[in-house]
Order: C-alpha cells, then sequence, then structure tokens
C-alpha cells in the first residue's frame, strides 16, 4: 500500500479492509478509529501509527495509487493515447497497493465498498473528487505534451484525460461487482470496448 516493508504493508492492507467493512456497515461518520483497529485484530496505538485518522485510510492509498497510475502512464510510449497507457498499468497498480494474493478477495469487496462510499457520503466524495481532479489534471498535462499542444487553447487533453479517469471508475466498478471476472480481463475487455465505442 505504501513504500515500506512487508509486514508494515500487511498492517496497513489489514487496517484498510477491516475499515472498509465496517463503513460498509455502519458507514464513514459512525466509525470509530478504535473500532477499525479491533475489526482488524490490532489496537489503536497500531492504527495511528500507520494513519493518522480514518480520514487517511481513503486519502492516502487513493491519492498513492492514482499518482502511481500516472506515473505508470509517463512510463508508457509517447505515441499511445493517454487511455489505453491507463488502462494498461491499472491493474498492476491496483495489484501493487493491495496486493496481488489480496486484490481478487477481500480486495475486491474493500474496493466495493470504497466505491459505495464515494456515491453515498458527501465527504468521501468530495475527498476522492479533489484527488480525481488532481489526476485529470496530471493526465491532461500528460496528454498535452504527448499531442505538443497547449490544453488551454485545444480541449482534446482534458477530454481524454477524463475519459481515462471514467473508464478507470467503470472498469473497477463493473470487476468489484462480478465475481468471477478478474481485474485483467475486466480491464481488458472494458478497454476493447472503449475502443470500438
Amino acid at each position: 500500500m505504501y513504500p515500506c516493508g512487508p509486514r508494515a504493508h500487511r498492517t496497513r492492507v489489514e487496517l484498510w479492509l477491516g475499515a472498509m467493512r465496517l463503513f460498509a456497515v455502519r458507514g464513514f461518520t459512525r466509525t470509530t478509529t478504535a473500532e477499525i483497529a479491533k475489526a482488524a485484530g490490532m489496537s489503536p496505538r497500531t492504527f495511528f501509527r500507520h494513519f493518522p485518522s480514518k480520514h487517511d485510510l481513503i486519502e492516502q492509498p487513493y491519492r498513492l495509487l492514482l499518482s502511481a497510475v500516472a506515473s505508470g502512464a509517463r512510463a508508457c510510449p509517447t505515441d499511445e493515447p493517454i487511455i489505453r497507457s491507463v488502462v494498461a498499468v491499472w491493474p498492476r497498480c491496483l495489484a501493487s497497493l493491495l496486493g496481488p494474493d489480496v486484490l481478487e478477495h477481500d480486495g475486491r469487496a474493500g474496493i466495493r465498498s470504497l466505491l459505495a462510499l464515494r456515491n453515498n457520503d458527501a465527504e468521501v466524495s468530495a475527498m476522492m473528487w479533489a484527488i480525481t481532479d488532481e489526476f485529470r489534471s496530471d493526465l491532461a498535462t500528460l496528454t498535452s505534451a504527448r499531442l505538443r499542444t497547449d490544453p488551454v487553447t485545444d480541449p482534446r487533453p482534458s477530454v481524454a484525460a477524463g475519459a481515462a479517469s471514467a473508464l478507470l471508475h467503470d472498469v473497477t466498478l463493473w470487476w468489484s461487482t462480478s465475481p468471477g471476472v478478474s481485474l485483467p480481463d475486466a480491464v481488458r475487455l472494458m478497454g476493447a470496448r472503449s475502443r470500438t465505442s
């Protein structure tokens, strides 16, 4: 979930998974950090060693994930459309965040809970949309550089960044609610459909 040792990574993932389970039942506002720590089988002190607040359980991983996607897209061929670059790096970035063994099992339910929070909790929604807007801006800047165009006068970079961001949201939502579909398969299927639509 963060650049750290394997033990700290596992602890952070367990805290995040415990939080997502509780948020799904109790909501974000009513869930306390003590309850999150207990659900993960840890002490409140351990929780605060890894996350300053329950807000950071959402903000830090989400920001890290989208930053990794933007960095991965920057490393893709410059003649490749941004949407293809983003789709290519998404499964690897998400697996790296949660761990590949967690992603297809508990991670799927955690992501589903996170997306439900984004849709149903104003505070979480505002937090995630602010980070998403930064991500879209990064993608627009990258697209503008690839196209050698001014994003102020050419809307294509902004439109492409918005489309890439929307595709990631939609493919992740679809995958999180489709138990028989792996994330790489979901990305391939949605990526193929986006090129034919």
